[in-house]
């Protein structure tokens, strides 16, 4: 129904007849409902397998007890707490494709996805859903400017793979959550010579250093006293 309801909307705003607004609507709703569910099955199954290599570590090195097996963060999507911050950047995020200066994207798809993008906040608040919902606006507002200046590159590597472009008209295309991934484009904007972007990275990465450096010293302290 969340998705249904906020497909209305970007439908009127684009001038679409009645027929084509309740189909958009109707989309995005099944959108919002199948894909996460999908993700959810997915990732569900990696849960055993990664059991199993935990316990198969443990008995071949039975002095070890700190195995740790990665998985996509998507296997916590199904936490209440993700979810509900997830629903609640929705409308937000709609808002803020309309208010925020410089902004060309107006994302539809991928607001099925913000269960994901909020994920790790969610995480880092301990669940404390006012707390990442605050914390989540302007990383929203950075993945909004992002990608609607990545859309340029976007559209070209589209218009060079032969992507079918005649439903963007003469209008771009992005990604709403990966064209926006601050990173991705900083990666980009490095391998381009941008000054700028070189001097931003270094300074990411001497922060990226210090933060390990303070957590480890803060989850290891015994490593600190043995030193």
């Amino acid at each position: 129904m969340v998705g249904f309801m906020l497909g209305i909307l970007p439908g009127i705003l684009a001038g679409y007849d009645f027929k084509n607004v309740l189909s958009l609507a109707i989309y995005l709703g099944a959108v919002m409902y199948i894909l996460l569910r999908m993700v959810r099955i997915l990732m569900d199954g990696l849960i055993p397998v990664s059991d199993g290599v935990k316990e198969f570590m443990t008995k071949r090195f039975p002095d070890r007890k700190d195995f740790y097996i990665g998985l996509d963060i998507a296997v916590a999507i199904g936490n209440p707490a993700i979810i509900a911050t997830g629903l609640l950047l929705i409308p937000i995020a709609i808002l803020l494709a309309f208010i925020v200066p410089g902004n060309e994207t107006l994302p539809v798809a991928d607001l099925s996805k913000l269960a994901v993008f909020c994920s790790m906040i969610v995480v880092a608040c301990n669940q404390n859903i006012v707390r990442a919902v605050i914390i989540a606006i302007p990383c929203l507002i950075g993945d909004l400017l992002i990608c609607s200046a990545a859309s340029p590159l976007i559209t070209q590597l589209a218009t060079t793979v032969g992507y079918d472009m005649s439903a963007a008209g003469i209008a771009n295309i992005t990604a709403f959550l990966d064209g926006g991934n601050p990173f991705r484009y900083l990666i980009y904007q490095v391998f381009s010579g941008n000054v700028t972007a070189i001097v931003i990275a270094v300074v990411v990465a001497g922060l990226v250093f210090l933060t390990y450096k303070l957590t480890y010293a803060q989850t290891h302290p015994q490593a600190e006293v043995q030193e």
